[in-house]
């Protein structure tokens, strides 16, 4: 049985249905065999997200169960590590030119905090603030090579978040985890077709008395499939190749088009 997104119109979301609230207690029932002691267990709706030609995204669902309902729960999702370089381009005179760069190093690619809202204060969105699990904190812990002033320094780092926000790889939902009753939880976590393959970590986090009393890691695989991971292989093992391949096919394109048009 399986508790994932179903076709809700022409969308992919992630809905509420009874699947999911039978997985959270079967669950419970297999506890002793997860752990003993443990406050929580958790699980993903799958394990593989599938990048194929026409990717444009999905939605996967988090569920799990509670032992102690007066905790909270927030889940944090990061991706594979990578070099990013942020470039700052100015006017001189009649051009713009590449003025300033620097590279960060092992930039995760993606990273998503969920909270647990909650009334009167409950959530689970400020405390993750202060455990420093927020895209702030993640930003200002990144390592950047070359001489570069502490005032410049933070003009990268709010760059680089405001293009990996834009794209959808880096956001914040502090209500994305709901409640199912006292002890089941879910969570929706939404993946856009920006999303690059590689090995994600989610780390679904148990908060107690402002601080994080127990973790459990989930590895969800994203990966190209068919076409597009054969394109990809092709164009890693041959690149000259595979250049000059997309230069033929554009020109071919290119001649076709002109000659239709030609005709009308």
């Amino acid at each position: 049985m399986r508790c994932g997104p179903r076709a809700e119109g022409a969308g992919d979301r992630a809905v509420v249905g009874p699947r999911c609230a039978l997985l959270g207690l079967l669950l419970v029932l297999t506890w002793p065999a997860a752990g003993r002691g443990q406050p929580l267990v958790a699980d993903l709706s799958r394990h593989l997200v599938a990048i194929t030609t026409v990717f444009s995204g999905t939605d996967l669902v988090l569920f799990g169960a509670l032992r102690d309902p007066a905790g909270r729960v927030a889940v944090v999702v990061q991706g594979p590590g990578r070099d990013v370089r942020i470039r700052r381009r100015e006017r001189v005179g009649p051009f713009w030119l590449v003025t300033r760069e620097v590279r960060f190093r092992d930039v995760p690619a993606f990273y998503a905090v969920l909270g647990e809202g909650g009334d009167g204060g409950g959530g689970t969105g400020g405390l993750a603030a202060t455990l420093g699990l927020d895209l702030e904190a993640l930003v200002a812990r990144l390592e950047a090579e070359g001489p570069v002033r502490r005032r410049e320094l933070a003009e990268f780092r709010a760059a680089l978040l405001r293009k990996k926000r834009a794209r959808g790889l880096y956001l914040e939902d502090p209500a994305a985890v709901r409640r199912i009753g006292d002890i089941l939880f879910r969570g929706d976590l939404h993946f856009p077709g920006a999303v690059p393959p590689g090995n994600y970590r989610v780390r679904t986090l148990y908060l107690r008395d402002g601080r994080i009393a127990h973790a459990q890691t989930n590895v969800l695989f994203v990966s190209k499939v068919g076409l597009e991971a054969e394109l990809s292989d092709f164009a890693r093992r041959r690149p000259a190749l595979y250049g000059l391949t997309s230069v033929v096919i554009a020109m071919i394109a290119g001649f076709g088009a002109n000659a239709l048009l030609g005709r009308r």
